[in-house]
């Protein structure tokens, strides 16, 4: 039996995984179900991290676990997120940190 690799006209388009996860943040119901980060996993977070550090959170959103970690830490974030209207928020939100260096925003639509 032979295999053959799709054809421009048998390939299926991936979803703009992008697109699905702006409107699910501008619903606020990302927020309302998520509303704070996991205590367990953010105190190993903390823990990973020394004071003054930088790190990168990869899945962003709107900052839940980046922004304690900022606070509590004094670190320096850099966050990547597929959604630009998480960022966005993100951005509005926390404008100082931001424009103090402290959180750069950065993906796909960067």
């Amino acid at each position: 039996m032979t295999v053959r690799p799709p054809t421009e006209t048998t390939r299926i388009a991936a979803p703009d995984m992008g697109r699905a996860y702006d409107d699910y943040f501008k619903t606020g119901l990302y927020t309302q179900r998520y509303p704070a980060p996991n205590r367990r996993v953010l105190r190993t977070a903390l823990g990973l991290l020394p004071r003054g550090g930088r790190f990168i959170d990869y899945g962003a959103g709107t900052g839940r676990y980046c922004l304690p970690m900022i606070e509590v830490q004094g670190a320096t974030c850099i966050a990547f997120d597929i959604s630009a209207v998480a960022l966005d928020c993100l951005a509005e939100r926390n404008a100082g940190l931001v424009a103090g260096g402290r959180l750069v925003l950065t993906g796909p639509k960067m």
